[in-house]
């Protein structure tokens, strides 16, 4: 029986090439664009799930839109949203700002060590997953000290 539907498909293949060539040359594609678009959408609903409680952690965006009419988004938001967020909504239990302040380079002896540094809350490491290589995370940003032993140990 399958063999029979088999010669049937061959040989109408076979009578309309070009017919045949366009239909299995779009299947070809559309399946190739649809895997890329479920490859897309894996990657995004994957990221950042390596953080403790991932599927409660949300970031907020700013979207801006100058005189022209251009919209951009931005992660960007005014630091006095997160006590303010904090004090209407009971349903945030924490709120962490992230605010980077540019890269430096320190330089002990004759090495030099690239630092891209950011302020944040102290319970940063509360809230993400990150772990610390030397130190303790519940003091880690509120004493400056460990942050220079670490410097002078990681260049030596």
């Amino acid at each position: 029986m399958f063999k029979n539907y088999f010669k049937v498909a061959f040989r109408n293949l076979s009578r309309n090439k070009m017919f045949s060539f366009i239909n299995i040359f779009g299947l070809a594609l559309s399946m190739s664009v649809c895997l890329l678009v479920l490859m897309r959408i894996k990657d995004q609903l994957s990221y950042d799930n390596f953080h403790p409680n991932a599927s409660s952690l949300y970031r907020i965006i700013t979207q801006v839109t100058n005189k022209e009419g251009t919209k951009y988004r931005l992660a960007t938001t005014p630091m006095p949203l997160a006590a303010s967020l904090t004090n209407e909504y009971d349903f945030i239990d924490k709120v962490v700002r992230f605010y980077p302040i540019g890269g430096r380079r320190v330089n002990i002896g004759n090495k030099q060590l690239s630092i891209n540094s950011s302020f944040t809350d102290s319970h940063f490491f509360d809230v993400f997953g990150f772990h610390l290589k030397l130190g303790n995370a519940a003091t880690a940003l509120t004493e400056m000290k460990q942050l220079q032993s670490f410097l002078e140990q990681e260049i030596q």
